[in-house]
């Protein structure tokens, strides 16, 4: 395929006009067109467009003759709107370079040359009936000079419609480029009836019908939002006239429910009414699901908490028999109270000390290395006094079983009336 050859133009005339144009050639959109400015004229150095060339680093001068000069120049652009100028510069211009003038240079020509066509015409007619009406003739001058100023009148009238065209034009397409830039959904809503009269490609996902409502069209419902855990945002401000925010569940284009955070904005008529609003869409389901997470979090850590506090604080122990007063004033044995108070379990032994004060035969006949067989001589404790002592430690047990049951049962109501 052929290459396009880049098109070399320059300016005539550097107010907005010229600005506008620039920005056009400049824009990436319009790249494709593969124009390059190469220069800028224009007899107020202060006007905009030139100040803009002059920024972007594009020749500049004050006579637009300078422009022939341009190496590679391929079209001129009249923008001053002056048709001396544009027959000027279409005189002078360097053989092969063209000419563009402004709208209503063009069309202006284009008339001119139709009414000059139908000005022969008449001249012709006029010589052959001038022998037999001057009469007839004045007419025809008058009625020429009417069709001449209705066509001018003809002409500014569609001069002016396309140029008002060309800015809503503009207009609706910098509107369509900001809405599609937005990554949420972002619709208008009717007051009046629901219908989504604008939306963005987030919003909409390529399957809006037109005058469809927004609750049909997000939650497939045949009238509007209004239960508790779905309040209507519209309903909510033609009531208050004022902005807010809602959360809704909503569905993607997967079927996966998100949770929704729907801010609300209206729009007012001259009479003051809320006549449309505004509705911007967040998908808060990753902070909703982290809000849970911290809560179970917090909770976890709560908990953990108040099991270490859980023995935290003075406890009054006996200095002789080592036993702990509970807040009802009884006391307990230390390994029944930390039970109670803690996730501590007890397995009784007895140390090398106590085993030599209280069974002084049994710890000679172990030896010195007691120490290292402590589990060893831990039986024979266990196996020399099992029967003696089975009954009286039996009793002793239930009865430090049976306390510590009550204690442990009022540690827990405790705790859990503390909780």
């Amino acid at each position: 395929m052929e290459q396009v050859k880049t098109l070399n133009v320059a300016i005539v005339g550097g107010g907005p006009g010229c600005k506008a144009i620039m920005d056009m050639i400049f824009a990436e959109k319009l790249s494709q067109l593969r124009m390059k400015l190469i220069g800028v004229a224009s007899t107020n150095p202060e006007a905009v467009g030139y100040r803009y060339a002059q920024d972007k680093g594009i020749y500049t001068t004050g006579d637009y003759r300078d422009l022939y000069k341009l190496k590679d120049l391929n079209m001129i652009i009249e923008l001053t709107g002056r048709d001396g100028v544009a027959n000027e510069i279409f005189r002078t211009k360097p053989e092969g370079v063209r000419l563009m003038g402004n709208v209503a240079a063009r069309l202006f020509w284009d008339v001119f040359q139709i009414g000059k066509e139908r000005i022969a015409e008449r001249k012709r007619a006029e010589g052959e009936l001038r022998r037999h009406s001057d009469h007839l003739e004045e007419l025809v001058r008058e009625r020429t000079a009417e069709l001449t100023t209705a066509n001018e009148q003809l002409q500014r009238e569609i001069v002016e419609r396309k140029q008002h065209e060309g800015r809503i034009k503009q207009q609706a397409e910098f509107l369509n480029l900001v809405l599609e830039s937005l990554p949420h959904p972002f619709c208008v809503i009717d007051a009046s009836d629901y219908s989504i009269k604008v939306a963005n490609s987030a919003a909409h996902m390529g399957r809006l019908s037109e005058n469809i409502t927004c609750h049909a069209f997000i939650h497939k419902n045949t009238r509007p939002c209004g239960t508790e855990g779905y309040p209507c945002p519209l309903e909510i401000v033609k009531q208050t006239k004022q902005p807010v925010t809602v959360e809704h569940l909503h569905y993607d284009k997967d079927g996966n429910p998100r949770n929704v955070e729907i801010h609300a904005y209206p729009i007012y008529d001259s009479g003051g009414n809320v006549s449309q609003m505004i509705e911007s869409s967040l998908d808060v389901t990753d902070r909703r699901r982290a809000e849970e997470e911290r809560e179970e979090l917090i909770e976890e850590l709560q908990d953990a908490l108040a099991k270490v506090k859980m023995l935290s604080g003075l406890l009054p122990i006996c200095s002789s028999c080592k036993k702990i007063r509970d807040d009802k004033g009884y006391w307990n044995q230390i390994e029944a109270y930390i039970r109670d108070h803690s996730e501590a379990e007890f397995s009784h032994s007895i140390c090398p000390e106590c085993a030599k004060k209280l069974y002084p035969e049994l710890y000679e006949k172990s030896g010195p290395e007691i120490d290292r067989r402590q589990y060893s001589f831990d039986e024979q404790i266990s196996k020399r006094f099992v029967g003696q002592d089975r009954r009286s430690g039996i009793e002793r047990r239930s009865g430090i079983e049976q306390r510590s049951g009550t204690e442990r049962r009022s540690g827990i109501e405790r705790r859990a009336a503390a909780a």
